[in-house]
């Protein structure tokens, strides 16, 4: 590679894998629509944070964490949006054939959940360039709910997981840092 082209690869190398999988995040959860016949729409494999964990698990060495975060992120955002629907049909989250049951009360809980596990592991795998993540994530939130969801409360609702999940997050480090200066 050409000395030119090395600071190009660097600034690539995360900002892309993390738009491919912000994109492909937005989107995987509705795959369930594509099988029907044995997962029902809201699926409990495809309505989490199932999908990217198994990756991170499975391909950790092979694939970009940026692009596992970004999926992360993505189906936060589309989590976020989904626990807006009513808890009827198909607003529920359905467990896989052969016993196709739906989660009833739960569902709403199972998707908050699974949005703020998604928006915390998207910040943990990618714990240096958080100003960019967060920007970028906010922005896709905003423009997913404007475009796909026709509405600004989807967005209001990601920034109000996101923030719970922020201020936990920023409890549990102060926490962490006192532990340790008083370790010391």
């Amino acid at each position: 590679m050409t000395p030119i082209m090395e600071p190009i690869k660097h600034i690539l190398t995360r900002p892309a894998p993390y738009a491919l999988g912000i994109w492909v995040g937005l989107w995987l959860p509705d795959i369930d629509l594509a099988l029907l016949p044995i997962l029902h729409h809201r699926s409990i494999i495809t309505h989490s944070i199932l999908i990217p964990w198994l990756l991170f698990v499975i391909l950790k060495n092979r694939v970009p964490l940026y692009g596992i975060s970004g999926l992360y992120a993505g189906i936060a955002i589309h989590l976020a949006a989904d626990c807006l629907s009513a808890t009827v049909g198909f607003g529920m989250i359905w467990t896989p054939w052969p016993y196709k049951a739906s989660l009833g009360l739960a569902s709403p809980v199972w998707i908050v959940v699974n949005a703020a596990l998604g928006i915390w592991l998207s910040l943990k795998l990618a714990p240096e360039k958080k100003i960019w993540l967060v920007t970028g994530m906010c922005l896709v939130a905003l423009v997913y709910s404007v475009l796909n969801e026709m509405a600004m409360l989807p967005f209001i609702t990601f920034g109000l997981i996101f923030s719970v999940v922020s201020f936990i997050s920023y409890k549990m480090m102060r926490k962490q840092a006192i532990d340790k200066t008083s370790a010391s």
